[in-house]
């Protein structure tokens, strides 16, 4: 991962909802398809900033971490999970046609903001000269060790 490419996931997560939101003026009955897809893409962010934030507590306890914090925790924790929740309890008459069409629509999203950003753009990145793109340092892990060996 690089700054363009997580300026580019970031940016992608943040315009294709919308995009979607769009299409539900266009194409009647996607809504509660578009939310539960945000409530799937909510839900996940929180299981995998938790799941990072475990895995380098894990790997870093050596060297003085004593929590599962993580960068994007505290964003998972205090926004994603709310809006998920609140998607959640607030969706009526949902249909498997609306879960199947939540799905398609995740799929697209993540493919557009994941996969096709990083694995193209990584080569790309990894072309060009040393420290253009990259993460100029670990910020937050700078004061474990270890974490280099990682």
């Amino acid at each position: 991962m690089s700054r363009l490419t997580d300026m580019i996931t970031n940016v992608g997560l943040q315009w294709i909802p919308l995009i979607y939101l769009f299409l539900c003026t266009i194409i009647t009955g996607l809504s509660n398809a578009v939310a539960l897809c945000m409530m799937l893409l909510s839900f996940i962010e929180v299981c995998a900033h938790t799941g990072g934030g475990i895995l380098t507590y894990f790997w870093l306890r050596k060297d003085g971490k004593k929590t599962i914090y993580h960068p994007g925790f505290a964003t998972s924790w205090m926004m994603f999970l709310p809006a998920g929740v609140y998607v959640a309890v607030h969706l009526e008459a949902v249909t498997g046609k609306d879960w199947l069409w939540a799905l398609v629509l995740f799929v697209i999203m993540m493919m557009i903001c994941i996969v096709l950003t990083e694995t193209p753009l990584k080569k790309w990145v990894a072309k060009q000269e040393k420290g253009t793109f990259a993460f100029a340092d670990a910020k937050y892990y700078e004061k474990y060790p270890s974490f280099w060996k990682k």
